[in-house]
């Protein structure tokens, strides 16, 4: 059948050479421009899932709920947490010119979405002992307005003291509680001097303290006494600050790609004035988007690597210019139009497509070199250039055909893959292959024609090539002779990489494929080293905030768990215990004046010198041996009195005294600020839903009102085993779980699952396609044989160079089906020619060789990819390519070669025997 097909299209090439040129040149034209301008790039991996599949269906609900819930996420890292601040405000400022593409910024809560119900984020206790403490300032409030300023109190205190000592009471009670309020105000006079200071560790002040991380922590949303209007997304002690943004759906696409240069265009010009800052992106998005750009770059350089070097290759081993330019032209033209059909079939490259280029320029020329090498030995045996063409045709073209066809289908069998990304990669491929087989047979075939007389009349390039023969053939004769040992150890090294099978896994760490040096994926590792949370999540989506926290529960239980947030963590808890005792602190409040002088400054030199009288004192009584440490709890808080006002003098020594009345004063006008909030801010009413700021409600609540679960793993889920047991655990409670672990899990089993059927699919059309040409199943079989070498040998390989089969690479398997079996086809059509023939001896050996090597260099160009996957790929089609031209040039042969002196040796013997 193939043979009939190539002589009828060498008929077509030589009746009609001018218009098949015409036809072909303006199809490549045509293609071109369609392409350029209609062909795109899409980043986005979750585009290339089937929306078909039920893992896909869960997460497209999520979006469509939540909206994009994969974002930007700019990395800020300084040592100074108001240069992080200062940093942050910057680029937000910018980021916000842009509203039509940047939809929300989230890197902080403003403390005036929270004040009016703050109170309700403190634990019961807090609140009791607020009430304490209010309580107390009632019995005083007679002596408030006297009282209220530093200076005044410990001037009240010292007095007591002094009347204490004098009446010589045993009720200690009183003043015990007197010295407790004053060590803690002397705690907080401490901790305003300062340079960054903390506010006191008050029940109402510790609550201003942020968590580090998204959401925050309940206990800051109450009020506090910070300078700053809000609270920021810190981590690793004020040293990281990470800012979230979500970008807006333009046009029913994420414009990933642009959204995330004009980020990075801001972060540059925040960068320039904050020096002391180091800020990055990263972030789903962002690394998608420098993943597809870093490719399209590579891809475009690899690709005119891949070409040069196949040319140069191409024109080495012709020892001329004619053919080789005839062979890269029709291999262009192949490219182009296909180029042309992935523009018209589906209208984007992917971020697996993308490297088809490539593929082609390492397949599509093979035909192109047998057909030239055939054509050019019949026209050395004296045929004339249609009767050579024809000849070439007949015989190169029947395993031209048949290879293309096996190769197509290896390729093909993608679709098998419910797999958008490799599946459209096997289309595009496959009929690349089928259309420069097509451009080989028919445009081939006439530049063959039209340009014979400069094919024939051409000097060869290098005329020192001779010389190459004899060492050539001295070479291939020693190989020869050592055919016995090479076979066996062949044979025997096939047989030990079948024990590599089981240890090779396979590598699920999308980390382990992205460039190393990438901006994104740099700052992905570092905001996990920094936080101890990666930017991947796993997400529950539940109707009512009681079941959002009733999950939360179970969820949290797990071992592979490390952190929960729902609804529930930014709401408070026990609110309806909670109310009725803010209640009472605002009556109490309600009771109790603002004294006049609360705004007044200081008086420090008073202060100091009532400090210093006290200091003496209670030194003096220490020195005395009155007060002794263990003697009552009385002498113990005295003691541990004496020791804060030591503490506050030593300290107020480094400053100046103007500072020291500022940062005082700002502290004691904190006061007056509590008792204002608690008179006329508070409001006693439990916090809802709705109480939340915009940015962060809608990171819980959806459209629809559904609520979202964030869960994050406890340990790194690239680890190894990591990822597969996160998942698993979280289905055992919520089988509807989704998020980007739960897509790149079942996407990865999908692929794998789906590369072996498509696999086993391949070969078996394969030994199908092989009996129905041969009608012969020893020769199926055997044309098999060097198949199974090079799978054998290239897992031994891939165990000895350390390479591991991963998302991007898993691709090669089948494909080495396709292109391998091509050099077995052409070794048994040319052996079946004429038996005891050695096939390096022959321009069909020479064509594999060649073929061979540009394919290598084809695929190989891969290997200097930055994209670890990308590089990965091109290693083991590079590795299994030289296995198969290794098995079909030499083990095949030799093999065959020794079957058939072993069968002549039985043959003889067994005559022997009988003349015998």
């Amino acid at each position: 059948m193939f043979e009939i097909i190539a002589r009828k299209i060498a008929a077509i090439a030589c009746s009609r050479p001018k218009i098949v040129l015409f036809v072909a040149l303006l199809l490549t034209l045509i293609s071109s421009l369609y392409t350029v301008k209609y062909l795109t790039f899409n980043p986005d991996r979750n585009s290339l899932i089937s929306k078909e599949k039920e893992y896909n269906k869960r997460f497209l609900k999520l979006m469509d709920e939540f909206g994009q819930v994969d974002n930007h996420i700019i990395v800020m890292e300084s040592d100074n947490t108001d240069a992080l601040i200062n940093a942050a405000e910057q680029i937000a400022k910018r980021l916000k010119n842009s509203p039509r593409l940047i939809k929300n910024i989230f890197y902080k809560v403003n403390k005036t979405d929270f004040e009016k119900k703050g109170l309700f984020y403190l634990d019961v206790e807090e609140l009791l002992k607020i009430k304490t403490d209010l309580l107390h300032t009632m019995e005083n409030r007679a002596q408030l307005p006297q009282a209220y300023q530093y200076e005044d109190i410990f001037a009240q205190f010292e007095h007591s003291l002094t009347q204490k000592t004098h009446a010589q009471t045993t009720d200690d009670s009183n003043i015990t509680e007197d010295i407790d309020r004053l060590i803690a105000l002397l705690q907080d006079m401490n901790n305003n001097l300062r340079e960054n200071n903390v506010m006191p560790e008050s029940p109402l002040q510790t609550a201003m303290q942020a968590h580090g991380g998204i959401p925050f922590s309940p206990a800051a949303m109450a009020f506090g006494d910070s300078p700053d209007t809000a609270y920021y997304n810190l981590f690793d002690n004020g040293r990281i600050l990470l800012m979230e943004i979500t970008v807006n759906d333009i046009d029913g696409l994420l414009t990933g790609t642009d959204s995330t240069s004009f980020i990075r265009k801001q972060v540059a010009a925040a960068k320039e004035m904050c020096p002391g800052v180091d800020i990055g992106l990263t972030g789903t998005v962002a690394m998608e988007a420098d993943e597809m750009e870093i490719s399209q770059k590579e891809m475009l350089y690899i690709s005119i690597a891949a070409l040069v070097g196949v040319a140069i290759l191409f024109i080495i081993s012709f020892n001329s210019i004619v053919m080789p330019l005839l062979g890269m032209l029709t291999l262009l033209c192949s490219i182009s139009w296909t180029f042309g059909f992935t523009t018209l079939a589906i209208g984007y490259l992917n971020l697996f497509s993308i490297v088809f280029a490539v593929v082609l320029i390492g397949l599509g020329i093979d035909f192109s070199i047998h057909l030239m090498l055939r054509y050019t030995e019949c026209r050395k045996l004296g045929h004339e250039k249609r009767d050579a063409l024809c000849k070439s045709m007949e015989n190169t073209g029947k395993g031209i055909i048949l290879g293309a066809v096996t190769t197509a289908i290896s390729f093909y069998s993608t679709l098998l893959i419910d797999f958008k990304g490799l599946s459209e990669l096997g289309l595009i491929a496959g009929t690349g292959i089928l259309l420069a087989l097509i451009s080989t047979l028919f445009l081939l075939s006439s530049l063959i024609i039209l340009c014979d007389k400069f094919i024939t009349a051409e000097k060869k390039m290098f005329p020192a090539a001779s010389l190459c023969t004899p060492v050539k053939n001295w070479m291939f004769s020693i190989v020869v002779s050592c055919k016995v040992p090479l076979t066996i150890v062949s044979i025997l090294f096939a047989i030990g990489s079948c024990f590599f099978v089981r240890h090779i896994k396979f590598d699920d760490n999308l980390l382990n494929l992205l460039p190393p040096n990438l901006e994104s994926t740099r700052y992905a590792i570092k905001i996990i080293q920094s936080t101890g949370t990666a930017t991947w999540f796993g997400a529950i989506v539940a109707d009512t905030p009681e079941e959002a926290e009733r999950v939360s529960e179970q969820l949290l239980r797990l071992k592979s768990v490390g952190k929960v947030e729902s609804i529930a963590s930014v709401l408070p808890d026990e609110q309806e215990k909670k109310v009725g005792i803010i209640k009472e602190l605002k009556a109490l409040a309600q009771t109790i004046p603002i004294p006049g002088n609360a705004g007044d400054a200081i008086r420090y030199q008073e202060l100091k010198t009532i400090l210093e009288r006290l200091r003496f004192r209670l030194t003096f009584g220490k020195n005395m041996g009155l007060l002794k440490e263990g003697s009552g709890p009385l002498a113990d808080r005295l003691l541990i009195l004496n020791n804060k006002i030591d503490t506050f003098l030593r300290n107020a020594e480094t400053l100046p005294e103007a500072e020291i009345v500022e940062r005082l004063s700002k502290g004691q006008r904190t006061i007056r600020k509590h008792l204002e909030y608690l008179k006329h801010g508070m409001v006693p009413e439990p916090m809802t839903i709705d109480d939340l700021p915009y940015g962060l409600k809608e990171r819980f609540v959806g459209k629809t009102g559904k609520n979202m679960v964030y869960i994050f793993p406890k340990e790194d889920i690239w680890t190894e085993g990591k990822l597969g047991e996160f998942v698993s655990e979280i289905r055992s409670i919520q089988p509807e779980a989704t998020g980007a672990p739960f897509q790149i899990y079942d996407t990865n089993r999908l692929i794998k699952r789906g590369f072996l059927i498509a696999g086993g699919y391949t070969l078996a059309i394969i030994f199908s396609i092989l009996l129905l040409t041969y009608r012969n199943i020893i020769l199926t079989l055997t044309t098999l044989y060097p198949l199974l070498l090079t799978i054998l040998w290239t897992i031994g390989f891939m165990k000895l160079f350390r390479i591991q089969p991963n998302p991007a690479n898993v691709i090669a398997f089948p494909l080495i089906l396709g292109i391998s079996i091509d050099n077995s086809i052409h070794t048994m059509m040319r052996l079946n020619e004429k038996e005891g023939l050695w096939i390096h001896q022959t321009s069909t050996g020479k064509a594999i060789i060649i073929s061979s090597l540009t394919t290598i260099i084809g695929f190989g160009s891969l290997a200097l990819a930055s994209h670890r996957g990308v590089s990965s790929l091109g290693l083991i089609l590079a590795i299994s390519l030289s296995c198969s031209l290794v098995t079909s040039i030499f083990v095949l042969p030799f093999t065959l070669s020794l079957i058939h002196e072993y069968r002549k040796k039985c043959t003889r013997r067994l005559y022997g025997e009988k003349a015998a």
